[in-house]
């Protein structure tokens, strides 16, 4: 009988983790107020590839300008700052 109630307790100790842990410790915002736009984690989202090193970054990341996209702020620069020379 003493296995019994050990196995019964586990899973009910088991069980109760479960439940605080998906309502209270959730990395998912509850209230939909969020920075980034909602999405749902199983959707595929378009990769650009940085015009200045060539890493592929979401969509959603990425900077935009001119038709030309980058991983970061700083490529972006340097990248405008080359071009405008190369015009000059």
């Amino acid at each position: 009988m003493g296995i019994i109630r050990l196995v019964l307790l586990a899973a009910a100790i088991w069980l109760a983790w479960r439940l605080i842990k998906q309502t209270f410790l959730s990395s998912k915002p509850q209230n939909g107020n969020s920075d980034t736009p909602s999405r749902d984690d199983n959707t595929p989202e378009a990769m650009l590839r940085c015009d200045q090193c060539g890493v592929h970054t979401p969509s959603s990341q990425a900077f935009n300008v001119k038709g030309h996209h980058f991983c970061c702020a700083e490529h972006q620069q340097l990248w405008l700052d080359h071009h405008e020379r190369d015009e000059q």
